[in-house]
């Protein structure tokens, strides 16, 4: 049984009016611990209870709870922040008043007690002892006891005795009264997991919980605690909230009610129209704690689901669909204090307000856009991707609106309806293999555990909004396209949950189409988003990629015993729309294994870089890494590669262009022995925003080849257009930020060429000295004015000609725009262009 980990509303309730009355054991000689597992005792005047044995404490017990001498069961666990926090609960007569104890394991120094509008008094009895007279019932006790070393917090929850409750004759064990519609737990452990009696539980009237009573794997009533629930007892569910949850049962404390709240929106709801699809979360799905963040659209919730980064941060990720042009209101809530955040990418021009301390709104219409939420600018926090999807326009019309997974053997499709599936119970060692022309589609609010691959493929297809996952049991890929041609990936998401391998990959394979697919693996390493190895002629477009290791790798990794003369190529592979986020090592890179006849014709083009780092463990020390990344451990050669149109949130080490003979110190060895060289390498209007505040931020190392024996391997003709770093814009090899492997003997790096190609501008430019813009160059956050013409139009290009930015007026402001230079033309109300000039945004 798994440990709580957050508490909610505790304090659940007792049972019958029946009076049962038992010998008081003599606790005299227990120890500590056994105290603390509580007695069963009931009187006229308190109950108590003993702690189940399968409830598994976070730390041994440190605390223990009587009242009139009798112990009653206390509990832990850890919260969101590692505190351990420890609770109990017991029943007293609202009139008779009994005295209650608390004892610590440690000697308190000093101590502290919240009780709400009632003033308790409350003394010290000795060393380890505090003590005071029950207070009006129905109530909550926070303790902090405090000692030279430690300290810890009590959540005590005082009970009315269980009055107008059902009167039970022998209060034991799971008793359901069809007559009645009356479902009784008595005092023990339930696993709902093992127990078939969920029907049952949802066609009750009432469903009573009694004190002594702990129920795990509680999976709610659609997803909500109603009120034909009721009782003393104990509550535990990881399957409806994500979380272990030890609450109340329908009793009259409400302890963290908004936090219950929050992880029920959290699960989300599903709602359909012609305009908007939100999903709800497959209780099913492994959640790593709570959920932190919630998501409305329109008000209405989607689910979120979730994952631990390397960092200690809690990855959250959740998506819906809507019609593009027909705009929603999104409220993204977060469980801590929103002190700062930031929304990215900014290309967007999504302007997102502030509601409260814990929410931010904005509005959006065009779909097909992921967005993530920075908060506190802790990019290894807590951290939301949201995915905004169009609304599906290829579903199968003959599955459309059905459920549950379904074959057609004429259409060679399968489908799985919204909800959660062990590809185990379906096919062979949890594995759908597709060939040929055959398809899977994916409905939104699919959970599919396992692997879903493409192999020999000839136009196979993986579609829809759903998504397939692994976990820790299921070592392989979660998807990967091998062997094919003509194969396409659309609309899904693919998350590597737990297990410690590549999430995507694209193999030997030619003609493959990837779009608006999204990838996410955090858990560190060996956990790459996409590997493409050894293949040709595919596309790549509109992505959102996460990882824990590279989060693109091209790779070549031919077989031990192929010759050389018979590599495969790595060719025209083009990424277009690409979001990428790596935790440790590239997040764009291609090799370490380069076993290839040449890598050629590859571009990232239109993408954004929202996070790379070099390596959670060993960072600054590995010269491989870096967001965009050439690292050769095979000689062989690199040609016409293009990086364009690049924004670099915040990165470490910005490029890496070179040779090694071993990786990651030294567990993977390369061989030298061919020739090879890097060539012809386009950087063209690439911006990195910020400062890490590391040694190696934002560098550029460029390293060749030379050792006896092997032939030498040069980096050159390396082309640097329009690259700007923190603002400046990168004008030679003398630039701080440059460094390479060139020696007096040796000069492995030749032929840099420092371009700004913005300036070609300057054909476009009409100078009509009546209508000016004031400043021509600026900061990000700043305004420029249109001077000599009254309320106009504009446009704002980038240097590649893409409409960025337009409006009306006199005033043009840039807070979110990324820097560069911009084309703007001014249009008068006639819509005749009077003026084109150049700004520059630093």
């Amino acid at each position: 049984m798994k440990k709580a980990n957050l508490l909610f509303c505790l304090g659940i309730i007792y049972f019958f009016n029946v009076v049962l009355v038992f010998a008081i054991e003599d606790t005299s000689k227990w120890s500590f611990a056994r105290k603390a597992a509580g007695q069963s005792y009931s009187d006229n005047i308190i109950s108590t209870y003993i702690r189940p044995s399968e409830y598994i404490l976070e730390t041994t017990a440190s605390i223990n709870v009587a009242i009139n001498g009798v112990y009653t069961g206390v509990y832990n666990y850890k919260d969101d922040k590692g505190k351990v926090i420890h609770f109990a609960s017991l029943e007293c007569d609202d009139v008779v008043s009994s005295e209650i104890t608390v004892s610590y394991s440690t000697t308190i120094k000093t101590f502290e007690v919240y009780t709400g509008e009632e003033l308790v008094s409350v003394q010290k009895k000795s060393a380890k002892v505090i003590g005071f007279k029950s207070p009006a019932i129905d109530r909550e006790l926070i303790i902090e006891l405090i000692g030279n070393t430690r300290s810890d917090i009590l959540h005590l929850f005082i009970n009315s005795k269980g009055k107008g409750f059902p009167q039970v004759e022998s209060p034991q064990g799971y008793i359901y009264d069809e007559s009645s519609g009356l479902c009784i737990f008595g005092p023990g452990y339930y696993d709902l997991s093992k127990m078939s009696i969920n029907a049952e539980l949802r066609k009750a009237k009432s469903i009573y919980i009694m004190g002594g009573a702990l129920v795990d794997e509680w999976i709610g009533f659609d997803g909500s605690l109603d009120d034909r629930v009721y009782g003393r007892g104990l509550f535990m569910g990881n399957k409806s909230l994500g979380m272990k949850l030890v609450s109340p049962v329908n009793s009259k404390i409400q302890l963290n009610d908004d936090i219950w709240e929050f992880a029920i929106k959290a699960i989300g709801e599903r709602t359909t129209d012609e305009n908007l699809i939100t999903y709800s979360r497959p209780l099913e799905y492994p959640m790593e704690g709570p959920a932190q963040f919630t998501v409305s659209v329109n008000g209405k919730y989607t689910g979120i689901y979730n994952d631990n980064n390397c960092f200690g941060g809690n990855v959250n990720f959740g998506y819906f669909d809507f019609k593009e042009n027909v705009p929603v209101t999104i409220d993204i809530s977060y469980a801590g204090i929103l002190d700062d955040f930031d929304l990215i990418p900014d290309r967007y021009g999504v302007r997102a307000y502030r509601k409260d301390d814990r929410t931010i709104t904005f509005t959006l219409n065009e779909a097909d856009v992921n967005l993530t939420l920075i908060v506190n600018d802790d990019y290894r926090g807590d951290v939301l991707h949201l995915f905004a999807n169009s609304i599906d326009e290829e579903v199968p019309e003959s599955v459309r609106g059905k459920s549950g997974y379904i074959y057609e053997p004429t259409s060679k499709l399968h489908y799985f309806g919204p909800g959660y599936y062990d590809l185990s119970e379906f096919f062979s060692e949890g594995k759908l293999t597709l060939n040929k022309d055959h398809r899977a589609y994916l409905a939104g609010g699919a959970v599919l555990d396992g692997q879903l691959c493409i192999s020999s493929g000839t136009s196979a297809r993986i579609f829809g909004r759903g998504m397939v996952m692994n976990q820790e049991h299921n070592k392989g890929m979660v998807t990967q396209v091998k062997w094919s041609s003509g194969a396409t990936v659309e609309g899904i998401i693919i998350h590597g949950h737990r297990a410690k391998s590549w999430t995507t990959g694209v193999d030997n394979s030619s003609d493959i189409h990837f779009k608006n697919v999204k990838i996410i693996s955090t858990r560190y390493a060996s956990t790459d988003g996409c590997d493409i190895n050894l293949s040709t002629d595919c596309t790549f477009e509109n992505m959102f990629i996460r990882a824990c290791d590279d989060a693109i790798a091209i790779k070549g990794m031919a077989p031990s015993t192929t010759l050389p003369s018979n590599y495969k190529p790595n060719r025209n592979l083009t990424f277009e729309r690409i979001q990428l986020w790596n935790d440790a090592n590239n997040a764009f890179g291609l090799g370490a294994e380069t076993q290839a006849s040449i890598y050629e014709n590859i571009s990232l083009k239109n993408s954004d870089i929202l996070f790379s780092y070099d390596d959670p463990n060993h960072h600054e020390q590995l010269d491989e890494r870096s967001a965009m990344n050439i690292c050769a451990l095979h000689g062989t050669y690199f040609r016409n590669i293009l990086f364009e149109d690049i924004r670099v949130y915040r990165c470490e080490r910005l490029i890496g262009l070179g040779f090694k003979n071993d990786f990651w110190f030294g567990s993977l060895l390369g061989n030298q022995k061919l020739p090879g060289g890097i060539e012809e390498i386009t950087f063209r209007n690439v911006t990195s925003m910020s400062n890490s505040g590391s040694e190696i931020a934002n560098d550029i190392w460029l390293y060749g080849w030379y050792e006896d024996g092997t032939p030498m391997k040069e980096v050159k003709n390396i082309v640097f257009d329009n690259v700007i770093i923190e603002g400046n814009l990168l004008t030679g090899d003398d630039n701080m930020h440059i460094k390479t492997n060139n020696t007096d003997d040796h000069e492995l790096v030749k032929n840099l060429i420092f371009k700004n190609s913005v300036s070609d501008m300057n054909l476009f430019v009409n100078d009509n000295r009546q209508v000016s813009m004031y400043p021509i160059a600026t900061d990000a956050g700043r305004n420029i004015y249109v001077i000599g013409i009254s309320s106009p139009c504009w446009q704002a290009y980038n240097v590649n000609g893409y409409l960025c930015k337009e409006g009306v007026g006199n005033m043009i402001p840039v807070n979110g725009w990324s820097p560069g230079v911009y084309l703007v033309k001014i249009y008068d109300t006639d819509n005749n262009i009077i003026k084109v000039g150049k700004i520059i945004i630093r």
